[in-house]
């Protein structure tokens, strides 16, 4: 296992929520990555609205890069970010 040591079954529960919601907006940013460059278009836009989920995969590989925990900040942080990069990717798809 390569998260800190869990002080409690709730802390470990923390990480995994933590963790799954960062791959999941690392996987977004990567899928509409590809969409806007296959489409060759609205890459400035795309960019623009993926600001926020970009930055926080960065916050969450630093923090597993230093073997840091999140605190409920950082969770709140990762879970807007996730919504948001499903949000603008469902809406940049269609438009």
């Amino acid at each position: 296992m390569t998260t800190p040591a869990c002080e409690s079954k709730w802390h470990c529960q923390l990480n995994g929520l933590f963790n799954t919601a960062a791959l999941v907006t690392g996987i977004a940013l990567v899928w509409g990555t590809v969409e806007m460059l296959i489409a060759s278009s609205g890459m400035a836009r795309f960019a623009l609205a993926m600001a926020v989920p970009l930055a926080s995969v960065l916050y969450a590989v630093t923090l597993r890069a230093r073997h840091r925990t999140p605190g409920w900040g950082g969770l709140g942080f990762v879970f807007g970010a996730m919504g948001w990069a499903i949000y603008a990717m469902n809406t940049m798809v269609q438009s």
